[in-house]
């Protein structure tokens, strides 16, 4: 069991006012780029690599360029599968 975090309240609470997308992330890309799978659903490359967390603080700073939104994950932080909220 994980140990409890206060930023855990913060993303509970996000969800009853924000959307939550789904992002399918390729680190260590030749380019940046958002792709539109589906509503709600996004393909993300990065050139960052997947190491240290890099390619997750790509893919926020490039979700938020992208949606003009703030974005935080919520879950998937170590798979390529993640889930966004997007505050609304």
């Amino acid at each position: 069991m994980k140990p409890w975090h206060p930023d855990s309240i913060k993303q509970v609470n996000a969800t009853f006012y924000s959307m939550r997308i789904t992002v399918d992330v390729k680190p260590k890309s030749r380019k940046d780029s958002v792709e539109v799978i589906e509503e709600g659903h996004y393909m993300v490359r990065v050139r960052a690599p997947a190491s240290k967390g890099k390619a997750n603080v790509a893919v926020t700073k490039l979700l938020k360029k992208y949606l003009g939104k703030p974005v935080s994950i919520i879950s998937g932080h170590t798979s390529s599968r993640k889930i966004f909220v997007v505050e609304e």
